[in-house]
């Protein structure tokens, strides 16, 4: 139950107590040896911390949630990791890194993309863009108060290297008074 408080937390500006909730259940996911919740936790854990800016604590959690997923043969989890993991190291500066992380994470999410939409439309974006120009459908988005977004993204070369990709929320004003 703690778990699933999170989100509605967040939208109520009440982070703080997300973050001790999310505390809570991941002792009570290692006490209870729920690997599953135990990484999905650590996901949102590392994921908080990008957002606030905490780039080398995001990394060393998504670092801990991939070598769990690993462990648990979850390939679902895992490409998340990944995702989490290009997302903070990108942020720090290793673009190299953040390339690596976000092919392999292409890589293992390809086959659950449809899955993908509880993670939100940027996940599947993202996941897209290290192939080809992605485009997400227009779905509620968490972070933005549930308002709807749509994303597009795009791989980054250096010459013939993928660096890394882009992606951007798409205003959604004018597609709105078709």
């Amino acid at each position: 139950c703690r778990f699933e408080m999170r989100d509605a937390l967040f939208v109520l500006g009440e982070t703080e107590r997300a973050v001790d909730l999310m505390a809570e259940a991941r002792a009570f996911s290692a006490k209870l040896d729920d690997r599953r919740r135990l990484i999905e936790i650590i996901l949102y854990q590392s994921g908080n911390d990008w957002a606030f800016g905490r780039y080398e604590s995001a990394t060393a959690l998504a670092r801990e949630a991939l070598d769990l997923a690993k462990q648990a043969n979850d390939d679902e989890l895992a490409g998340v990791a990944n995702y989490r993991l290009a997302s903070a190291v990108c942020l720090i500066g290793d673009y190299a890194a953040a390339a690596e992380a976000g092919l392999a994470g292409s890589a293992l999410l390809r086959p659950c993309a449809a899955r993908l939409m509880r993670f939100g439309g940027l996940v599947q974006t993202f996941v897209g863009a290290f192939a080809a120009v992605a485009l997400s459908d227009i779905k509620p988005y968490l972070p933005s108060y549930e308002a709807r977004a749509s994303f597009i993204g795009a791989p980054m070369y250096d010459g013939d290297a993928l660096v890394g990709v882009v992606l951007l929320q798409g205003p959604l004003g004018g597609v709105n008074k078709i």
